[in-house]
This record gives C-alpha cells, sequence and structure tokens, in this order.
C-alpha cells in the first residue's frame, strides 16, 4: 500500500514563497486539520520563522522524552548542517507532539552531541 501524501504551503496571491507578512500559528493550526501522522520541514523553513533569533538556553543536551502517543502530529526536520537549536521553543507550540531531526554524514559531530 502507497503512503498518502500531502503536500501543504503557505503561498502568497502572486505565487511567493517568502517575502511576505504571515501567520504561522494560523497556517499550522489549519494544517492540523488533516490530522497527519508526521510533518516534514527544513531547517531554513524554522530558522526563517519569527523568533527563531533567540538562542535555546544554555545549549545543553535536552533530555529524550518517551515516543507518547498524544494524538498530535510527529514533527520531522531535515538539517544536516546541524543549525537549528531552537528545541524548547517547538516543544512549547501546540502543533506537534515529539520531534525528530533527521541528519546525514555531513552533520557537524558537535550537533550531534548537542541532540
Amino acid at each position: 500500500m502507497l503512503p498518502h501524501v500531502l503536500i501543504h504551503n503557505l503561498v502568497s496571491l502572486d505565487g511567493r514563497i517568502t517575502g511576505y507578512p504571515s501567520d504561522p500559528a494560523l497556517y499550522y493550526q489549519r494544517a492540523a486539520r488533516w490530522q497527519a501522522d508526521a510533518h516534514l520541514t527544513g531547517a531554513d523553513t524554522l530558522l526563517s520563522s519569527p523568533g527563531s533569533d533567540h538562542p535555546d538556553g544554555d545549549g545543553d543536551s535536552l533530555p529524550v522524552a518517551p515516543m507518547s502517543d498524544d494524538g498530535r502530529a510527529l514533527l520531522v526536520v531535515t538539517d544536516s548542517r546541524g543549525r537549528f537549536r531552537q528545541w524548547r521553543q517547538l516543544r512549547a507550540l501546540p502543533h506537534w507532539g515529539q520531534q525528530v531531526t533527521l541528519v546525514s554524514d555531513a552533520t557537524p559531530k558537535e550537533y550531534l552531541a548537542y541532540l
């Protein structure tokens, strides 16, 4: 059986995907209506979001919480360059349950230690 994949993007009336004011909370609130199992996003998207310029605290690695089924979608972040570190901010948002980071052989070892 093939997976059911739904792609959703925020696009302006003239077809742009960047460079206009947006409401990320409203965007993810609407996306939650589709009751997806997971949302896939890139580090660039998260880093361009309002508030992403705030550090994630002291930089200590975050404790891994056991996987739970709280009904919210899993957030999967692609970040092979190891740039996104605002995990505590994401955990405070109501849009997702657990978060997973996809890394590669090119991911800096310091970032892997941080995770």
